[in-house]
């Protein structure tokens, strides 16, 4: 399995799920990418219709992984401690 260090996921209908200690981007029956949790550093959510799963955001949120999604015209970045409430900073492209 490759080390996957930034996760880009930016195909419409692609969905990013928690399975064991991978975060998995399937696009309909199809498996894309694998990412073992060990490495991940970054997941980025490049395009609109992408959808990522509760599990993984929590995953990512315990593990400390930063999570960026789009919002036209900038980008919002989410980041939480787990049980705190999420800050959101808004970063220009």
């Amino acid at each position: 399995m490759p080390i996957v260090q930034n996760l880009i996921v930016e195909e419409f209908g692609a969905f990013i799920s928690k399975r064991s200690e991978c975060l998995i981007v399937t696009k309909g029956d199809e498996q894309w990418v694998q990412a073992p949790l060990l490495h991940l550093e970054t997941v980025l959510i490049a395009n609109r219709g992408v959808s990522i799963s509760a599990d993984a955001v929590k995953e990512c949120a315990e593990r400390g992984i930063a999570r960026a999604i789009p919002r036209a015209p900038c980008f919002s970045q989410m980041r939480a401690e787990v049980g705190q409430k999420p800050i959101c900073e808004r970063a220009r492209r």
